[in-house]
């Protein structure tokens, strides 16, 4: 949506669309004043464009500029969302902004816009670019839980073993949960999910699924499968080299015996299944 109106900011002004308005440089930092562009008709139609990078030159270019318009032109009349948020709405990330209607793009601060977006558990990072004459590029990217950690309630955990919000209404819960973890190093959680990640990338791992990763001090990891539901113990060590061996023998498990109910892969040299009578 195109913003056109002269009030600012709000439910009457375009708040972004699809189209790349302007390219952002991929190594802008996160509160870059970028000039962009500065395009206008002179009194004699001919076209007036300023060029220009992040700073020095290019920003005593464009304040040399306004000397001869009228404040107004800055004014902040349109939001460009790069990297559409799927759990806020357009009109509530710009409220999130805090930015005031009829603000001047060329006093505007972007280090206290990307603090606010960021207060927002599911924004994980946040871009901000300033596109003169009237422009606001928002760049954003969305966290990616990947596990379910149980501490007192579940949190949704990312690539990264942060734990970056406490499971609420509405939030997808359809993730391996990991329970008895409770090393404040997140060494252990990254080996977690990189457990998980595994059953992704196999194939019949996938089609397995993994229900739950528990931990015990003693033990090491156990695994909880879904289709059908398997205990899979895994020990404190070599779980990629065990999780491969589990590949290689769930086609066999349970053929000639019935449906397996537990596996145990912690010996070197031998796999002990239990299956159900």
């Amino acid at each position: 949506m195109r913003g056109g109106c002269g009030a600012g900011i709000g439910a009457d002004c375009g708040l972004g669309r699809s189209r790349p308005a302007l390219p952002v440089p991929a190594e802008m930092g996160a509160d870059a004043d970028f000039i962009a562009f500065f395009s206008r008709r002179t009194s004699t139609g001919e076209r007036m464009v300023l060029s220009a990078g992040t700073a020095g030159g290019g920003v005593a270019a464009l304040l040399a500029v306004t000397l001869f318009l009228p404040p107004s032109i800055f004014r902040f009349r349109e939001v460009v969302i790069l990297g559409k948020p799927a759990r806020l709405s357009e009109l509530d990330l710009v409220k999130r902004m805090g930015v005031e209607r009829g603000s001047s793009l060329l006093t505007l601060r972007l280090a206290p816009i990307r603090e606010n977006l960021l207060k927002f558990p599911w924004i994980d990072q946040v871009t901000l670019a300033k596109a003169y004459p009237g422009r606001l590029i928002v760049s954003l990217r969305e966290q990616e839980p990947v596990v379910l950690v149980e501490r007192g309630g579940l949190y949704l955990v990312n690539r990264r073993g942060e734990l970056f919000k406490k499971v609420a209404s509405g939030d997808p819960r359809d993730f391996p949960v990991v329970t008895g973890w409770r090393d404040p190093q997140r060494d252990l959680l990254l080996s977690f999910i990189r457990i998980a990640e595994s059953f992704q990338e196999r194939e019949l791992l996938r089609t397995v699924g993994l229900s739950e990763i528990h931990w015990d001090e003693k033990q090491g990891a156990t695994l909880y499968t879904m289709r059908p539901v398997i205990k899979v113990a895994l020990g404190q060590k070599e779980w990629e080299r065990r999780l491969e061996k589990l590949e290689q023998i769930l086609p066999e498990v349970g053929r000639d015996k019935g449906r397996p109910l537990s596996i145990d892969l912690t010996y070197a040299k031998r796999v002990f299944v239990k299956t159900q009578s």
